[in-house]
């Protein structure tokens, strides 16, 4: 038996805010509407207040971050400012892809 099922959205709102990040957030708009859905389903929308610390250098990273709008600023170390995220880009991925990655 095949282990994939049809994705069905619970309703218009749902569909709604698919179609949304798919038009405005460049990470959505790489996806399928499918896709898009399934992420939108499984994931978790998280507000950080302004000067939120999300990770600590040295701490095992366990989430992937979509930055659906605002901008994250990554320091490390003595090094100050190294990047900005932005709007459709991701943070953390190396918690999914190296799970045993520590953020340095």
């Amino acid at each position: 038996m095949n282990s994939f099922h049809k994705l069905s959205y619970n309703s218009n709102e749902e569909s709604s805010i698919v179609t949304i990040l798919r038009r405005h957030n460049p990470f959505f708009k790489k996806l399928s509407f499918q896709g898009s859905l399934l992420l939108y389903q499984y994931g978790k929308v998280i507000k950080f207040p302004s000067q939120k610390i999300i990770y600590k250098e040295g701490n095992k990273g366990t989430s992937v971050y979509i930055i659906l709008c605002g901008k994250v600023i990554i320091k490390v170390g003595g090094k100050g400012i190294i990047a900005v995220a932005s709007v459709g880009e991701t943070i953390g991925e190396e918690a999914i892809l190296e799970p045993e990655h520590q953020f340095r």
